[in-house]
């Protein structure tokens, strides 16, 4: 019976340990740190900017990033929902994979492209991921966000570049 006691307690402190007071908060089922993070706001930035580019002018957003997000979310992904519960921080992630399916729900394909040097920036708008260390990953607009070869100084690296076409 004390083995029981002390195994019950010992679970107990593991559940509501530090994991626990670092989850992400959720509200309706969304995490709140997702809404506003690198993917969603770059996959907003990107939209707008494609019709920007051809003078196409919306009289409401259309793809706010709140609305990215929750599709992001929608769609699901066991690896965030999991990390979410270890870090708050994991909550913003946003996979190459939903980036795709995203842009893909907002009428546009990602055309992967290895070379962010060929991006013409008067006819190009790209999603791209960069890559500092194993904590410093981040989604960018080019032409819109500047410097982005250089976005954590030497040690950035770009991981994928993907344009956007309308489909």
């Amino acid at each position: 019976m004390k083995n029981i006691i002390t195994t019950l307690f010992a679970s107990a402190a593991l559940m509501t340990g530090c994991s626990a007071l670092n989850q992400s908060p959720k509200e309706n089922g969304y995490y709140l740190s997702h809404l506003n993070s690198c993917g969603p706001v770059a996959v907003e930035k990107a939209i707008n900017g494609y019709y920007h580019k051809r003078g196409i002018v919306f009289a409401k957003n259309p793809a706010p990033r709140d609305e990215v997000s929750r599709r992001i979310q929608d769609n699901g992904n066991g690896w965030r929902d999991f990390m979410g519960l270890f870090h708050e921080n994991a909550s913003q992630v946003t996979c190459p994979h939903e980036v795709v399916e995203v842009c893909k729900q907002y009428g546009f394909k990602v055309v992967s492209t290895g070379d962010f040097y060929k991006l013409d920036s008067e006819k190009d708008i790209a999603l791209i991921l960069l890559y500092s260390n194993l904590l410093e990953w981040h989604w960018v607009c080019f032409p819109i966000d500047k410097n982005i070869p250089n976005w954590y100084g030497d040690s950035t690296k770009i991981v994928k570049v993907f344009i956007l076409e309308k489909m």
